[in-house]
């Protein structure tokens, strides 16, 4: 938790230090976005624990392992979508809200979104560590995350101003948490190879890649400064990149299994509906 907050508290330090106030401000516009995101996805994730909890004390490791399958796909759909809708919507909303004088240029943004998909892919791991009590393997790694952080960021930040303090930190993420987190989780809670994490993570990285390109492809033939350009590109948005989805992961059992379990509750929603405006 430490080590979380002063990767994530320093940015804003840093930035005022090397860069100035001003960038501060700017920032502070998409963090409040970005922030918001965090804290609601964050709260769902960690509804989950007690379950998990449970789950490893009760169960099998191959059917604990099948749920953080489950979860950290389910953590893929959610931190996927959302890093291709802030990449293409973030700009657009803010021109709306404040005006073209607040925004950060694209390259910037990008930075901002791979910082956000990396740290939210990191949920499902997290999630089961904390519920499986693995906690004392890697009690170092805050110490070397944040000091990793607090060092590139003020060199890069010499040279690339803000977006060197956002590589800086991508970087102390990458060399750390990264492989770190699942290693520990793998190893000590299901007791086998973490390759499989990896493998599937450059997989879904892909598929979101991919899905992102061609997203961007079809909204950028809207406009980026008007109220209908941002909901034209808000309904690609949140059709385009689902659909890819659907049909890349529609056969696999993590997608079916959570279709089944969700099932029940889509139908529950749809039939208050009807009953309310019958």
């Amino acid at each position: 938790k430490v080590g979380g907050v002063v990767v994530t508290g320093t940015d804003n330090v840093l930035i005022s230090m090397f860069v100035g106030i001003k960038q501060v401000g700017l920032y502070s516009n998409y963090q409040l976005i970005i922030s918001g995101l965090n804290t609601i996805y964050g709260i769902a994730f960690q509804s989950f624990t007690a379950s998990i909890g449970n789950l490893g004390a009760t169960e099998t490791k191959e059917r604990n392992r099948f749920i953080f399958e489950c979860i950290n796909f389910l953590g893929f759909w959610i931190y996927g979508f959302s890093s291709i809708c802030l990449m293409i919507l973030l700009n657009s909303f803010i021109n709306l809200w404040l005006g073209k004088d607040y925004l950060f240029p694209m390259s910037l943004v990008l930075i901002i979104v791979v910082n956000f998909y990396l740290t939210g892919m990191r949920k499902s791991v997290l999630t089961f560590k904390d519920a499986l009590g693995l906690f004392w393997y890697d009690r170092y790694k805050p110490l070397f995350e944040a000091s990793i952080n607090l060092v590139i960021s003020i060199i890069l930040a010499q040279y690339f101003g803000t977006s060197g303090i956002f590589i800086g930190t991508i970087i102390s993420i990458l060399t750390t948490c990264f492989w770190i987190e699942p290693y520990v989780l793998f190893k000590y809670g299901f007791e086998e190879s973490v390759i499989s994490y990896f493998r599937k993570y450059i997989y879904y990285s892909f598929i979101m890649i991919l899905a992102g390109i061609i997203t961007v492809l079809i909204s950028s033939i809207f406009s980026n400064y008007t109220l209908s350009g941002f909901i034209s590109k808000l309904l690609v948005c949140l059709t385009v990149p689902n659909v890819l989805f659907f049909v890349v992961f529609r056969r696999t059992k993590e997608f079916q299994y959570l279709f089944k379990i969700t099932k029940p509750m889509i139908y529950r929603i749809f039939k208050i509906i009807k009953v309310k405006y019958k």
